[in-house]
């Protein structure tokens, strides 16, 4: 048999060693502060990517740093609930922390989350960018992954992340959720 049949045959498990794994994906999403009086609510689609570099700790589990992101593309604004206005510009977070996955063999479904610091950054179109203090964020992540080689699989799966975060200007947090489709990409 050639080198990729028996990739496609063979029972695996993620048993030790380096671990690697990025995803890209796309979804939906927001992020919003609120006073006692004032909301102020980004919303719309965007861009994921994370990438997880660690080791297999025990068979099927793997211990990581994660470097998580998102973007918004021209977010919907929403001022005290009211209409959606269209935004220019782009809204997006970057976070880094660590994380566990564990791999349910021989499916090669897992399941994985991080947690960590992440920071907000808003670039609106012909104005200058503002950055939020650092704050907590976390994303949780479930997949399927099919094996094209002894050590690489592909798949799908979905991603959840949520973050809160202070503004860093005035005493509030901004606070929001994603959801998403991702394609993904592990070593091991």
């Amino acid at each position: 048999l050639t080198a990729p049949a028996l990739a496609w045959g063979s029972p695996r498990a993620h048993d030790g060693g380096f671990m690697l794994r990025m995803t890209g994906g796309f979804g939906g999403g927001s992020t919003s502060i609120s006073n006692s009086t004032n909301e102020l609510k980004f919303e719309g689609g965007q861009g994921e990517f994370t990438l997880a570099i660690g080791g297999v700790v025990r068979e099927n589990l793997a211990l990581h740093g994660t470097l998580f992101s998102f973007v918004m593309v021209d977010p919907d604004i929403r001022i005290d609930g009211g209409p959606a206005i269209p935004g220019s510009g782009n809204v997006s977070m970057n976070g880094v922390g660590a994380g566990l996955t564990w791999w349910a063999m021989p499916a090669n479904f897992y399941v994985s989350g991080s947690a960590g610091i992440g920071r907000l950054t808003a670039d609106p179109d012909n104005a200058g960018s503002s950055s939020s203090d650092r704050g907590f964020a976390m994303e949780l992540a479930l997949g399927k992954e099919w094996f094209m080689s002894d050590r690489w699989g592909l798949g799908l799966g979905g991603g959840l992340s949520w973050h809160t975060i202070p503004d860093g200007l005035i005493d509030e947090n901004w606070s929001g959720t994603s959801i998403s489709v991702r394609f993904s990409a592990t070593f091991n």
